[in-house]
């Protein structure tokens, strides 16, 4: 089974990943959430195996946009985000170890 790492370095930046119930985004339960000013990502802790390797890249991506200094609006950045992530997934069949 794969285990979630608790820090990535993404761009020479080092980001914390952190397993947690009840993450909420102004007062919207979620299954993860990129806090890009702290660097750290938050993966709902009880979600399935296939969900949390899917919202790990989704927060992933966000981060990478992040440090990048791509200006994008909210919205279009949510869309691409999740696009990415299913064409990784289901391209590549992504296998964790």
């Amino acid at each position: 089974m794969y285990k979630i790492p608790r820090k990535l370095t993404i761009k020479g930046s080092e980001w914390k990943i952190r397993l947690k119930k009840k993450i909420k985004d102004k007062g919207i339960l979620c299954d993860g959430l990129t806090h890009k000013t702290k660097k750290l990502i938050e993966i709902d802790a009880t979600l399935s195996p296939k969900h949390k390797k899917l919202t790990l890249i989704h927060e992933l991506l966000h981060a990478l946009i992040e440090e990048t200094c791509v200006d994008i609006s909210e919205d279009n950045e949510e869309v691409i985000v999740e696009n990415i992530t299913r064409f990784l997934y289901d391209t590549f069949q992504i296998r964790w170890k």
